[in-house]
């Protein structure tokens, strides 16, 4: 049962050969879904995070049962790796494109409505997900959840097609931080900026996000947004002043937790937030072919001396 009350869906394990090597991963199937083709969403687990993990953290098996779609748990290489890999290539690019491609075969998924969203490493590699021709092709929309741009791979960035992409981060983030570091990362208003620069967005709406309910607390949110007027194609970001290292959701903290990572917002559910951002792309909306630029994001992505974007 969930916590409506309502039958629960099915979780199986399953595996896929990748390059001659056995890749695993957990798939979550609504009960009431039949014989259609569902809206898939690729939720990837950060590091030494089991996929298995990642299904409590981020609650989004209760959204499959809400909004009849499925929700597929890669295991990610990086898993005992101490962080993500540095080259622009990688064993998991192959991986998460050879995954969308057999459920698709298997007529489980909908090709129009392929999204992916992960937390920490797995919110990382999103944006190299999203710098990558093939996937970024097959990917309607992205929402990392506390992540940040590697430089190198904006600078080799492969396409100069339309990104959709949702970032949500705490301000008080300690691991992936907001400010970035000097000799890798982004900073969080950095890369929303490239991603609007790669998207020819101009200007944003800096709105407060919903009506707070709660008494005082540690956090409170921000949604800032911005289309592409022609395209329609969205880059977001869901502010979270004073959360840390979490995804926002309704679950209980325990004080280890809070400890090591930092407070979690509980107001506005990510879950909620990115299946909404999901339902405002598909891939039918995209107007142009990719194409390839190696070098579409390289200004952005070597010049350092410019002061950050200012997003609320």
């Amino acid at each position: 049962m969930n916590n409506n009350g309502s039958v629960r869906g099915q979780l199986t394990r399953h595996h896929l050969t990748v390059a001659g090597e056995k890749r695993s991963y957990w798939l979550y199937r609504p009960r009431q879904a039949h014989h259609e083709k569902l809206p898939l969403i690729i939720a990837m687990h950060g590091f030494l995070m089991p996929s298995r993990l990642m299904i409590e953290v981020c609650e989004l098996n209760d959204l499959a049962d809400q909004k009849n779609c499925l929700i597929v748990y890669p295991d990610m290489a990086f898993l005992w790796q101490f962080n993500l890999p540095r080259g622009f290539h990688n064993k998991d690019c192959q991986f998460i494109d050879d995954l969308i491609e057999s459920l698709i075969e298997d007529g489980h998924a909908d090709p129009s409505r392929v999204y992916a969203t992960g937390y920490s490493n797995g919110a990382d590699i999103l944006h190299l997900f999203a710098c990558n021709a093939s996937l970024s092709s097959k990917i309607a929309a992205f929402a990392p959840v506390c992540s940040n741009l590697d430089r190198s791979w904006a600078s080799a960035i492969e396409h100069t097609g339309p990104v959709a992409m949702l970032m949500i981060s705490g301000t008080a983030d300690k691991l992936n931080k907001w400010d970035g570091d000097l000799d890798r990362w982004m900073s969080v208003a950095d890369t929303f900026e490239y991603w609007q620069s790669h998207n020819g967005i101009q200007s944003t709406n800096v709105n407060l996000h919903l009506a707070e309910t709660l008494p005082a607390k540690p956090t409170s949110a921000q949604f800032i947004q911005s289309f592409n007027g022609k395209t329609g194609f969205e880059v977001s970001l869901l502010k979270i002043q004073g959360g840390g290292h979490t995804w926002p959701a309704k679950r209980d903290e325990t004080w280890l937790s809070r400890a090591l990572l930092g407070p979690m917002h509980r107001e506005h559910l990510a879950s909620v937030e990115i299946w909404n951002f999901f339902e405002r792309h598909h891939q039918a909306n995209r107007q142009w072919p990719i194409s390839s630029s190696r070098n579409a994001g390289s200004r952005i992505a070597k010049n350092s001396s410019r002061q950050p974007l200012k997003v609320g």
